[in-house]
């Protein structure tokens, strides 16, 4: 009978290096692959992302003055990315 433990019950090798940050322009495919593979949009983020995508697109519909989204916090490539749309 196989000895039953706990890190048996994982799809994936819990013992595998697990990167803490991953930078946007990060070039290892290796790490890039099982970041994607791994992530997990929650309800809350996709209903974030939605909201976004949303305001986004309205914008784009019908141009004006407002704010359609606010990024605030540390100003990262991501961050600069979406302000310059």
């Amino acid at each position: 009978m196989p000895e039953l433990m706990i890190k048996n019950l994982f799809e994936k090798d819990i013992e595998r290096k697990i990167e803490e940050v991953i930078k946007v322009d990060q070039a290892d495919e290796e790490t890039i692959s099982q970041e994607i593979s791994e992530y997990v949009a929650t309800d809350s983020i996709i209903d974030s992302m939605q909201e976004v995508l949303d305001a986004f697109l309205e914008s784009k519909r019908r141009p004006n003055e407002g704010i359609a989204v606010w990024i605030s916090g540390f100003l990262d490539q991501v961050s600069q990315v979406l302000l310059s749309y």
